[in-house]
């Protein structure tokens, strides 16, 4: 039996946050352990499938998830990196307008795939590694192409009943945790914490940074300026915001430097001085 798996990488993600935030996975071992698990231990791993939006880390993504996506790459998966675009909300309650990037086309993608690789028989199981109802029509078109569709999920609330019933089966993602995790903890993901305007707009600006660095290894400047969705009055995303950074560059409050990507490209990090 040929297996073929598919991972919608932030639903993934999310999930396994959700059910052991500090759960560190081997991708190597999850691959052998889903291809057992649906095989009977018989089965041959034909392809190993990751979605998930991306912003490079010059166009400022973090690092960390770049050299995530790359090291998968080097161990066999098929990586789809689909562009994360800017989208634009307003607030009813500041009375203000904020700009967000959102995942698009990841979950067409992983369709097309799936269906694209059934027609051609390149697969006769598939495990795809979601909980969300979008797929469903996918799942339906492979299994009437004669293949079997299971899903993979951590033991959190969300799965999607619709998707279940369509599925072959659903193969329980915490029952084979201490099979294919590292051994090694994680750090469990920092929450915002929620801050108060000092009204000092330098200093409301360096505590924005500390806020961004509870949850970027590495925070790059590019993603600080035009991305980062702050709780202070500080300057709107683009020039008035960089120039802001750059006053406190200037005068010392905030460390710039360089950080290398496996590639040898270098992108700009912000810090703070010790104090």
């Amino acid at each position: 039996m040929k297996v073929a798996l598919f991972f919608d990488g932030k639903n993934f993600s999310k999930a396994l946050q959700g059910y052991d935030p500090t759960a560190e996975i081997d991708y190597n071992k999850i691959a052998r352990w889903l291809t057992s698990q649906v095989s009977s231990g018989k089965g041959d791993l034909v392809g190993r499938y990751y979605y998930t939006g991306y912003t490079p880390p010059m166009c400022g993504g973090p690092a960390d998830f770049d050299d995530f996506l790359d090291g998968l790459e080097e161990i066999g998966y098929v990586v789809r990196r689909e562009p994360r675009v800017d989208r634009r909300a307003w607030c009813k309650k500041c009375n203000s307008e904020s700009t967000y990037k959102t995942e698009k086309r990841v979950d067409t993608g992983l369709v097309a795939d799936m269906v694209k690789l059934a027609a051609v028989n390149a697969y006769d199981a598939a495990v795809l590694l979601s909980g969300d109802q979008d797929f469903v029509p996918g799942v339906e078109a492979a299994k009437e192409l004669g293949k079997h569709v299971y899903i993979a999920t951590w033991p959190v609330p969300g799965v999607s009943k619709a998707l279940k019933e369509s599925c072959h089966g659903q193969i329980e993602l915490g029952d084979g945790l201490d099979q294919f995790s590292t051994g090694r903890l994680r750090p469990p993901r920092v929450k915002y914490r929620r801050l108060s305007p000092s009204g000092d707009p330098q200093i409301d600006m360096t505590r924005e940074i500390e806020r961004a660095l509870e949850t970027h290894e590495y925070l790059s400047r590019g993603h600080f300026i035009n991305n980062w969705r702050p709780q202070l009055d500080i300057p709107e995303p683009g020039p008035d915001r960089e120039a802001m950074l750059d006053t406190l560059i200037a005068e010392g409050k905030v460390i710039e430097g360089t950080r290398d990507r496996k590639d040898g490209r270098r992108f700009k990090v912000l810090n703070l001085p010790p104090q």
